[in-house]
Formats: structure tokens, sequence, C-alpha cells
């Protein structure tokens, strides 16, 4: 019998850490949904990372964040719309989604269990609420963790207080010099991952090319961006090869089993023929036998010679269903592979995203440091007084608004606190 593929292997020949892990017998408990974290009429947005959980099912457990454009990815299911729902109604959805699926599990013994999801076991929870942002006349303006109880006044304290480049005099060369150099390479790591993110799609959807129609405009020169799409580029042309290799591996070991199943089953069929003239000719011997025409040692041979027979058939049998098993395995396997590559892929595009969105942030502050430096030279001259004008621009629903706030107005999460000082001197108001 020719050799068995090794399952245990082509996983890691490209580069996947996943295997077919050991099933574990899970029994259900019985338990109604419960919310944790926010209140269930917390409004979810984009940066909201949300734990989806079903009782009983560890393995379903996940944590997922709001995407940009408003999604979650919900297990078995794929993207769900979140954004501008409350948690109630988040959490209605995922039921109404996940509730009637059946989850496979492989059983020690190789077996499967085919566990039904109940619309009370799945569970959704707000584990980390997306950040809210600071910006204008403040000592650090940038991305901050949301906290209950989350006023203006604790949101700018956070950010080190207020600060205006125009309050403090002209601020030195060096410290211009390190914006800039900040700017810079703030610029470069957004190329870098808008390039990546574009990328991530093309191998998302195993698209050989990149859509260079969505690399207009970026904020570097021709030379480093076409250094940046080529990487790229190769990354993507390697890792669509390493993926049809790992198709084309499948596909020739699925064949492989396919034909040793085929032949097993052609000679076992042979073997069952043989073993019906066996049965026949011991049944003749052993009635010349009885009736004193054949001697014992013949009778006893052919006996030797139907359980040889029985035996060849068993074997071939128990060789047939091996390889049965091995193919369905394999079947498996490989789809877990496809699922985690396109998990593996969403997760990365996830990152890109987030990462533009807080470089893009920065940047901003940081163009309005630059815009600022050396003007009002003359700024310590002044008698200075300082009056903070505070603006908040928060999303509702598919609504944005803005609106004036003070230091004790509530802040939500994903609101941006604006601050913009007024500079009063003797002679006069400069509003910044």
């Amino acid at each position: 019998m020719p050799a068995l593929p090794d399952l245990a292997v082509w996983p890691r020949r490209f580069g996947f850490k996943a295997a077919l892990p050991a099933a574990l017998l899970v029994l259900l408990a019985v338990l109604p949904g419960a919310q944790a974290g926010p209140e269930t009429g917390y409004t979810v947005g984009a940066g909201d990372v949300l734990e989806i959980s079903v009782t009983g099912l560890p393995d379903l457990k996940q944590r997922t964040t709001v995407n940009p454009d408003g999604s979650i990815m919900v297990p078995l299911v794929g993207s769900s719309p979140a954004a501008g729902l409350s948690l109630a109604e988040v959490h209605a959805r995922v039921q109404d989604a996940l509730s009637g699926k059946v989850f496979r599990q492989r059983l020690p013994d190789g077996k499967d269990n085919f566990i039904p999801i109940g619309r009370d076991h799945v569970l959704v929870n707000v584990v980390e609420m997306r950040p809210f942002y600071v910006g204008g006349d403040v000592s650090k303006p940038g991305e901050y963790a949301f906290r209950t109880g989350m006023t203006v006044r604790k949101a700018v304290a956070l950010a080190g207080g207020y600060d205006s480049l125009r309050q403090g005099g002209k601020r030195s060369a060096t410290e211009a010099s390190d914006w800039l150099s900040e700017y810079d390479g703030l610029r470069t790591d957004s190329a870098e991952h808008k390039v990546r993110l574009v990328r991530l799609r093309s191998e998302l959807d195993e698209v050989a090319q990149i859509d260079t129609k969505a690399l207009v405009n970026m904020p570097v020169q021709a030379p480093l961006l076409s250094r940046i799409t080529n990487l790229e580029i190769g990354q993507l042309q390697t890792n669509l090869d390493d993926l049809n290799s790992q198709r084309a591996y499948y596909k020739t070991v699925k064949t492989k089993t396919t034909t040793q199943i085929d032949s097993l089953l052609k000679q076992k069929q042979q073997e069952e023929i043989g073993l019906e003239q066996q049965a026949a000719d011991l049944a003749r011997v052993k009635d010349q036998f009885q009736r004193g025409l054949t001697p014992i040692t013949q009778f006893t041979s052919e006996q030797r010679s139907y359980l040889l027979a029985s035996q060849r058939v068993l074997q071939i049998t128990a060789q047939a269903a091996e390889v049965e098993r091995i193919r369905e395995d394999l079947g498996n396997q490989h789809q877990k592979l496809e699922a985690l590559r396109r998990t593996e892929l969403m997760k990365k595009i996830e990152e890109s995203e987030l990462k533009l969105s807080k470089n893009a942030f920065r940047m901003k502050a940081l163009e309005e440091k630059l815009l600022s430096t050396g003007s009002l030279k003359s700024l310590s001259l002044y008698d200075i007084k300082k009056k903070a004008e505070i603006r908040l621009v928060r999303i509702e629903g598919s609504e944005t608004r803005e609106f004036s706030a003070s230091e004790d107005s509530r802040v939500l999460p994903g609101d941006l606190i604006e601050v913009s000082l007024q500079i009063i001197s003797t002679s006069g108001s400069l509003d910044h």
C-alpha cells in the first residue's frame, strides 16, 4: 500500500501556525444571556472593541473592533453592522445571526459533535470603549482612552493642560525641528500603511495586482512611493504564490487518497469473490471429510486458506476506512486554513486602518504647531491673559454635530475636543 500523506506537516510547509486541534467534549450550560460593561443603551461606534462569546463554546469567543465602516466580524457569520446601534441592538442582531447555527467539533475519538447554538447562549459585551481625542491648544494633543465620568476638564488635564505656541513665545529651533522630523516620519509611515492596506485588500480578493488608482495624492515623493509599492507588490505575489502552492498540494494529496481508496475497494471486491469461492471449496471438502473420503490434512488446509482469505478482506476494509478518514480530515483542515487566512488578513486590514486614523490625527496636531512656529515673535512683550474656547465634535448616527462646551461638559467615547485659546494683550485680543 502506498505511503499516506503526513497531515501534521503540510500546513507548516506554507507558514500556517494552525493545525487541526483535538476536539473537546463541551457540555452546554443552559444560562440566559447577560450584558456586562456599559449599559445596554450605549451607542456602539467605530473603534469600540466588542467581545462575542457563546456559553459553553470557548472556541467561538472572539474580540472584534468596530471598523471605520461601522461593521464587526461575527464568528460563523462574517461582517455585521454595529456602529450607530445601541449595545442591546447589536446584541440582538448577533443573537439573530448565530441562533440556529450548528458548531462542528471534533471529539478525541475522531467523531464529530454537532452543537446547535441557542439564542440565549450568545453574549455581546463592550470590553474597550473607543477613545476620545483632544486637539488644539493643549500640551499633548492626541488620542486618549475613555474612562467613565469623563468631562472636558479631565480630558484637558490628561492632555497636559492648556498650552499654546503663541502664549509661550517663540519656540526653539530644535523643538520645531523635532516636530518637522516627527511629521515627516508620520507621512512616510502613513504611506507605507496605505499601500499595505491596498495590498491586503488585493490579497483578500486574490487579485495579483495592486490598485494604483487608490495611491494618488500620496504625501511622499514619487521615488519613495515607488519603492514602497514595489515591496508590497512583491509581498502580494509571494503570498498568492504560497496560497496557490498550498491549494495545489491539497489537490494532489486529495487525488492521491481518492486513488488509494478506489484501488483498495477494487482489491476488496476481488478478495470477496475469492472468499466466496474459498467458502464453497471448504464446504465441499468438509462434506467429503465427514464421509471419510478426504484426509483430515486436506480439510485442515482448506480451513486455513479460508481464514487467511477472510483476514485479507478485513485488512483491506480497515485500510480503506483509514484512508477515507484521512481524506476527510484533510478537507476539514484545508477549510480551516482558508478561513484562518481570511481572518488574519481582515485583522491586518483593521490594524492598518486604525494606524492611518491615528497618524492623521497626530499629523493634524503637528501641522497646527508647525504653522504657528515663528508667528507673533514679540509675544513676550504682551501682558497675556488666556480664555479657552471649547468645541465638541460628536458623531450621532449618520450625522456629525459640533457645538460649544464648557469644562464641565460630559465627554462621550469618540468625541473630538477642540481647544482654542484667546490671547489677550494690553493692546487688544489676538485669536488663535
